[in-house]
């Protein structure tokens, strides 16, 4: 999702629908509920065909971009905490 899109959702709190949430990059896959334990279980096949050691340092380089962004989370849910009118400042 870009910045201007992801703005406008964080800012007027406008909820997204699966579909969006997909389409705008969000989550990888939507699907029917009823469709959901199967296609679960296709992917964990998928994945578990893989070599575990190619999968394992793949997913370690690609988290690498979730750890250099944790300090701008925290922050960001720090503020939100302090700004939140549900939430009392002391």
């Amino acid at each position: 999702m870009g910045m201007a899109k992801a703005k406008y959702h964080m800012l007027t709190a406008s909820p997204l629908t699966g579909e969006e949430a997909e389409r705008n990059g969000l989550v990888a896959l939507c699907v029917d509920d009823g469709e959901l334990h199967d296609r679960s279980l296709q992917v964990a096949t998928r994945l578990a065909a893989l070599p575990a050691e190619a999968v394992s340092l793949t997913k370690r380089s690609l988290n690498g971009w979730y750890r250099m962004a944790q300090p701008i989370f925290e922050q960001s849910a720090a503020e939100e905490a302090y700004t939140s009118p549900a939430t009392p400042c002391v």
